[in-house]
């Protein structure tokens, strides 16, 4: 399913008059994804904080899948049914070789308004809700060495061992900005009310790691 958002290629989306988003899109997914991987929605991500959820400004959108929603995120409201529309195909210039062509089918599916506390964040949190990889996951949210050496050992890693690869490496506002972005991850998280418990322990060490790195940082 991850290999089939990830395809996934969204045109861009205009407003109407009334600045209201469509209730539709249609995405181009590769011809060999099989229609049961096909993206069942597009959410349109904007902050939980903006009063108009139409509007186009602060909007990012994502291919998903509801199922993957559903399982992981029991507070995820109720998405519209959706089936699949088939409305075409084309053929294109493969980007990768230049002496092949890509084969798309174009696909119809329902736009949803989806507030969250930090749209910014969400692309990551929603990756690791498909992959279930505790080491990518932590990469991503520690961007460092030793996270890539440790990210295997779960409850016995050492926060400490980040911490002072960042101090040493980071700004105190670079190690500012990274923690506030670990935070937006958490929000989102709890938001939804995310079971993977592999996802809150990455949280807990990034957040613990960028706490301690701070701390060295200011001495």
């Amino acid at each position: 399913m991850f290999r089939a958002v990830s395809q996934t290629t969204v045109p861009p989306i205009s407003v109407d008059e009334d600045n209201r988003l469509p209730a539709a899109v249609t995405i181009s997914v590769p011809a060999t994804v099989e229609s049961k991987y096909t993206p069942t929605h597009m959410l349109a991500v904007h902050s939980a904080d903006t009063k108009d959820s139409s509007a186009s400004s602060k909007v990012t959108v994502f291919p998903i899948h509801s199922q993957v929603l559903a399982v992981s995120c029991p507070r995820v409201p109720t998405l519209p049914i959706s089936v699949p529309t088939n409305i075409g195909a084309s053929i294109s210039r493969s980007s990768s070789d230049p002496f092949s062509f890509d084969e798309t089918k174009d696909v119809q599916i329902p736009l949803v308004p989806f507030a969250i506390p930090s749209p910014a964040t969400f692309g990551h949190l929603l990756q690791s809700l498909y992959t279930h990889s505790f080491p990518h996951f932590l990469t991503i949210l520690i961007p460092l060495e030793p996270a890539r050496s440790y990210a295997g050992l779960g409850e016995e890693y050492d926060p400490d061992l980040h911490a002072e690869c960042i101090a040493e490496r980071w700004t105190v506002s670079t190690i500012m900005s990274a923690a506030m972005r670990v935070y937006g991850v958490w929000q989102n998280a709890s938001s939804l009310g995310v079971r993977d418990e592999k996802v809150w322990l990455a949280i807990d060490i990034a957040w613990r790691a960028y706490r301690d790195a701070m701390l060295l940082a200011r001495r």
